[in-house]
């Protein structure tokens, strides 16, 4: 009611004898400054303008003549503070508010305001208020245009810091930690303006953190938000990224690091010989152990007895490592000898471990295989020497000693 009843009071004023043009600048301006009481606090935005800290911004100020009628006069109001007005007749009369001189201009056709160097407190609501002589029952402008202006200030810095407040480069690795261990790091978005949305993943997923928390300082935020992960398997191989949304900024910022990060063996298998083996043939048993990293120290028995890892004339052992996409190795290990009816109901087992496993002190994982070797009886003659008369009767006795039927 208050906007129209301004209006309506510049109509008359616009009718009577034409006051508002035929009068002199000063006492114009005077008249247009009385008029604009508006409050702006209560009326619905109608467009909302973003622009960087410093740079220049345009703001609008629609006028439809056809629909309105004749333009008498506009202001400008920052919150609920007059800036800027224009008076138009035979000699256009513009004034701005001395705080803003330097940095404000009205212009016209078309009508808006131009701000340059924008600084951070020129955020606010801007209404443009316009007067017609004779207002248009189709004029639907009586509440003014009304433009929320947000100024933007894109962050100095995006920082992560480890646990001790030290910083984590972007790309770097930090480590090597182990699963199951705490990972715990700090991301901070400094001086910027508005409010950034920060946030940890790792990949697509998003990581359950803290709250973030914004502090506010001459305008500019600073945002800080914790992360405390428990790292596990699916760490391997990732980079853990704290990304920050802001209007500020065109693109998604993200400042990134990745975890050396040290995880058991998943799986251990031994195999080479499926049903049994033949005295004299060459055996080769290998050893799988899957998922370590780093990879595992490989031991070789036979029942207790340790089997060296060096040749000899006995047994060969080799042992390799691959290094998989996920940051895992595959470790295989091959025990190469030549059978015979000792190794026979022998037990060989594989043995692995890796210093996650030393240092939360946990078995070595294992596996085995019973060997089963066949071979010709072993056959004892005895006595083994006699000397005998013809025609004279010969006891031999003969024992197996060990049997494993070929």
């Amino acid at each position: 009611m208050g906007n129209m009843a301004l209006r309506r009071s510049a109509q008359g004023v616009a009718k009577s004898n034409s006051v508002a043009v035929r009068s002199p600048i000063s006492l114009s301006l005077v008249l247009l400054l009385c008029l604009a009481l508006v409050d702006s606090s209560t009326a619905q935005v109608d467009t909302t303008i973003s622009q960087q800290e410093s740079q220049s911004v345009v703001l609008p100020c629609p006028v439809d003549a056809e629909k309105c009628g004749k333009l008498h006069s506009l202001n400008w109001f920052k919150g609920d503070d007059r800036i800027a007005a224009m008076l138009l007749g035979d000699s256009n009369v513009t004034s701005v508010n001395k705080e803003f001189d330097e940095r404000v201009t009205v212009e016209q056709n078309p009508y808006r305001l131009v701000i340059k160097d924008l600084k951070i407190a020129d955020e606010d609501i801007y209404l443009c208020d316009t007067t017609f002589f004779i207002p248009e029952e189709t004029c639907d402008n009586f509440n003014g245009y009304r433009i929320e202006l947000r100024v933007l200030v894109p962050p100095t810095e995006v920082v992560i810091l480890d646990a001790k407040g030290d910083r984590i480069e972007n790309g770097s690795v930090v480590g090597p930690m182990q699963e199951r261990q705490s990972l715990k790091a700090t991301c901070t978005v400094r001086n910027t303006r508005p409010q950034p949305e920060v946030s940890w993943f790792r990949g697509t997923k998003r990581l359950t953190t803290y709250s973030p928390t914004h502090d506010l300082v001459d305008g500019l935020y600073t945002s800080t938000l914790e992360l405390d992960w428990t790292l596990s398997r699916e760490d391997l191989a990732q980079d853990i990224e704290c990304r920050v949304k802001s209007a500020a900024i065109p693109n998604v910022a993200v400042t990134k690091f990745s975890v050396d990060l040290q995880v058991r063996p998943t799986s251990i298998d031994i195999n080479g010989v499926k049903h049994h083996t033949v005295q004299g043939s060459k055996v080769v048993l290998t050893c799988d152990i899957h998922g370590a990293r780093p990879a595992v120290n490989l031991t070789w028995y036979n029942t207790t007895t340790v089997i060296s890892s060096g040749e000899n004339e006995i047994s060969e052992v080799r042992t390799k490592s691959l290094e998989k996409s996920d940051g895992t190795f595959h470790t295989q290990s091959e025990l190469i000898f030549n059978a015979t009816r000792f190794e026979n109901d022998r037990v060989f087992r594989c043995e692995a471990e890796n210093i996650v496993l030393q240092i939360n002190r946990e078995k070595p994982i294992s596996s085995a295989l019973t060997l089963e070797v066949l071979y010709p009886p072993v056959v004892k003659v005895s006595p083994s020497a006699i000397t005998a008369n013809t025609s004279e009767i010969v006891l031999l006795i003969v024992n197996t000693l060990q049997t494993q039927p070929l």
